[in-house]
């Protein structure tokens, strides 16, 4: 037993001593770590520039590192950050290779090209000929009356529409389930506009030419404005931003947008006639700090900043516009168009006007869910 023991000894030191750190592999740290970003000219919509920044982390034994770019439509670069012009909507693997005097390695991401002419969000109209709420797939649920304003609450999943025939605003879910009356006694309700984070909803009530309040906590209302107080006559369309109401009148001498606080202690007339004609719907661009507003008069969409100033040509159109919204994660506007009974969409300058939906009955207020 001790001769073994001994053994056992002399193989464990001889072992020991022949295995040496050069006798087995260490593994090399990476002279390049590959990466990029990107970032898109024409919010991400065909055909779009994009310009990729190259990331890659070069070590001082990298040496000199040279690059190819794959852009997974046929064509390459060898520039260091590049820029290549996607033509065709599509998702695009991107593949950039970084090749050191040691290494080569690549980096992967895919860069998602939107159809400019596709909608990518769930439209919704509310239709005041045919009575009813509906997305462009055609999904719809039958108004309690006649109406030409809706809202959304994206937060809550509420929408709210108004009810000419019954003088009322009814608030009911995207499935129509349950209809419940939150607001009575007015003379003919149009348009609406939704504070989310205040819980306030604005209702342009035409026939006593006022703006409503309507506190949706506790489901109290009180008079905004009105005549006596400064609103032009025939008010129709509203929206809220920042503080600040932006309505349109359509009474002469009263048109054709007005800016009021929302607390009731100022409004005046940013745009009239002889700037911007008369007209229904109105948006605002809460991003970009732009007006879109009807001008039926000229049939034409308009576009200004937020004090009226710089008014421009948006988009033609074939009739009264009573809905218009703005979608910015999009770049898109959104709107009905009566007159060719039709729902249309363009970017935010206009360009790309595209069909949504045609052969619609009488298409007034929009809303959009992403």
């Amino acid at each position: 037993m001790r001769k073994n023991n001994y053994l056992f000894i002399i193989l464990s030191v001889w072992m020991f001593a022949a295995c040496s750190e050069n006798d087995f592999p260490v593994p090399q740290s990476s002279s390049i770590v590959p990466s990029f970003t990107f970032t898109s000219s024409n919010e991400g919509f065909a055909p779009d520039t994009i310009t990729f920044t190259n990331m890659t982390e070069e070590l001082e034994t990298a040496g000199t590192v040279s690059y190819t770019w794959n852009f997974d439509d046929g064509q390459f670069s060898t520039d260091i950050n590049p820029t290549h012009v996607f033509k065709a909507p599509g998702t695009y693997t991107v593949t950039m290779i970084a090749i050191s005097a040691d290494q080569m390695k690549a980096y992967k991401a895919d860069v998602l090209v939107k159809d400019p002419t596709a909608l990518v969000v769930s439209l919704y109209y509310i239709d005041a000929g045919s009575k009813f709420i509906s997305d462009t797939d055609g999904n719809a649920f039958a108004t309690k009356g006649l109406g030409y304003g809706v809202e959304y609450d994206a937060d809550n999943g509420v929408v709210y529409y108004s009810d000419i025939e019954g003088g009322k605003v009814w608030k009911t879910n995207l499935s129509g389930g349950e209809h419940q009356e939150i607001l009575s006694g007015l003379t003919s309700p149009r348009d609406l506009a939704l504070d989310s984070q205040n819980q306030k909803l604005y209702v342009v009530d035409r026939g006593s030419n006022s703006v409503m309040e309507l506190n949706l906590a506790d489901l109290s209302s009180k008079v905004l404005y009105n005549t006596a107080g400064g609103l032009g006559e025939k008010p129709e369309a509203i929206d809220y931003h920042n503080g600040f109401l932006y309505i349109t009148c359509v009474e002469i001498d009263f048109e054709s947008v007005w800016k009021a606080k929302v607390d009731g202690s100022a409004i005046e007339n940013i745009i009239d006639y002889g700037a911007g004609g008369y007209g229904y719907g109105l948006a605002v661009d809460k991003i970009n700090n732009k007006l879109y507003f009807d001008n039926t008069d000229n049939d034409e969409i308009l576009m200004s900043n937020l004090d009226g100033s710089g008014i421009a040509v948006f988009a033609n159109t074939g009739g009264r516009v009573y809905g218009l919204v703005v979608d910015n994660s999009n770049g898109k506007v959104y709107w009905s168009d009566e007159g060719d009974r039709a729902l249309k969409m363009a970017n935010l300058d206009g360009s790309g006007l595209t069909d949504v939906a045609v052969e619609l009955t009488s298409p007034a207020g929009v809303f959009f869910v992403e």
